[in-house]
């Protein structure tokens, strides 16, 4: 396995974590944690010169859809 596809599998596992953790929180506080430190992860990814700055740019495109939204429906 190249380093590039250990770090893209590495990143679909811990996605998968962080979905499970939104999904199970009990206060949107702790959505809203769980969230953003699967972004904070994307983002030092990139930092570190894992993934490209397009990468990162898809990957927290696509992970958009499990932004957690306030009560009352607006983010």
């Amino acid at each position: 396995m190249s380093h590039d596809n250990n770090v893209e599998e590495l990143l679909a596992l811990m996605k998968d974590e962080t979905i499970r953790g939104i999904r199970q929180a009990s206060s949107y506080s702790a959505r809203v944690a769980w969230y953003w430190t699967h972004i904070g992860a994307i983002e030092m990814a990139r930092q570190l010169d894992l993934i490209t700055e397009e990468r990162q740019q898809e990957l927290e495109q696509d992970f958009r859809a499990f932004k957690p939204e306030k009560e009352g429906g607006s983010v």
